[in-house]
This record gives C-alpha cells, sequence and structure tokens, in this order.
C-alpha cells in the first residue's frame, strides 16, 4: 500500500474544504483555505453557478468527453473573469477505503486543473483538493446514487 505524505498545505486544504462542505444549507457554500500565489488567504471560496460540477467514472479520473465540453466552458469564463480564483474540489464516491477515496478525489481535481492548464488558465490560479469520500450529494447505494458523488466541484474568489 503506498503511503500517502501529508503536508500542512494539506491539512490545511482538507480542512478548509471540510468547513466549506459543514455550512448551513441555506447559506452559500463558502471556505476558508490557503490562497494561490499572490491572493488574500481571508477571502472566501464560494459556490459559483457559472462552473457547474463534472462527474466521472467509476474508480477513474479520467475526464469524459461531455465533461470536457463543460471544463471548455469554464476555461472560457476563467478567460474573461481573471480576478477570479478557482478552488477544484475532487470527491470520490463510498466504494474504497477513506484514504484510497482521498487519493481518487485529489487525482480527480488534479485531472481538472491539468485540463484548465492545458487551455490556458494559469496554473497559480488554480488549487486541486480533495474530500474523498466526504460530503457526499446521494447516500443511497444504487450505481445511479454513487455516479453523482463521484464528481469535481468548482468554487471561486476575487484576487
Amino acid at each position: 500500500m503506498r503511503m500517502m505524505r501529508t503536508t500542512p498545505t494539506s491539512i490545511l486544504s482538507l480542512l478548509a474544504l471540510a468547513v466549506l462542505l459543514t455550512g448551513c444549507p441555506k447559506r452559500p457554500s463558502v471556505v476558508e483555505g490557503p490562497a494561490p500565489a499572490g491572493a488574500h488567504a481571508a477571502t472566501a471560496y464560494a459556490a459559483n453557478a457559472q462552473l457547474p460540477v463534472i462527474h466521472f467514472d467509476f474508480d477513474s479520473d479520467h475526464i469524459r468527453p461531455g465533461d470536457a465540453a463543460i471544463l471548455d466552458k469554464h476555461a472560457t469564463w476563467l478567460k474573461s473573469h481573471p480576478e477570479e480564483l478557482l478552488l477544484i474540489a475532487g470527491f470520490a464516491d463510498d466504494r474504497g477505503t477513506p484514504e484510497y477515496n482521498l487519493a481518487l478525489g485529489e487525482r480527480r481535481a488534479k485531472a481538472a486543473k491539468e485540463y484548465l492548464a492545458s487551455h490556458g488558465i494559469d496554473t497559480d490560479r488554480m488549487t486541486a483538493s480533495s474530500m474523498g469520500e466526504t460530503r457526499p450529494v446521494c447516500t443511497d447505494k444504487s450505481e445511479e446514487c454513487r455516479a453523482k458523488n463521484r464528481r469535481v466541484t468548482f468554487l471561486t474568489k476575487k484576487l
């Protein structure tokens, strides 16, 4: 079994996402967390309706063609909003160990970040992190439900 190396940045990222995902459902989702270079750390990330969620196949971090089209639109929006920083959070369904799912969520977030970078978005504007299997959007044990949890979300904040 491969051990994950824990760094202060990854711990802060996980704590920040935990704050985001445990907030009151009546308020917009926000998270305090480590900011990309040049950003003010006290400003909160928030959900952005212009950047919808993308999904993944079981045990995969490959961007599907339909989700690539969504990411193309994300890149276009980000190019027209250079003042926005992006927090990319990866998630997994409930199958697998918590450690494996945390690593899978990280790979999914990094895949989205790399895709956006390949379409002209500066990596200094983006932070990729994982929540693993925590904060499912659906808790049934059906495949349809689990598929909803295999996702990457996008949060933004101004520089």
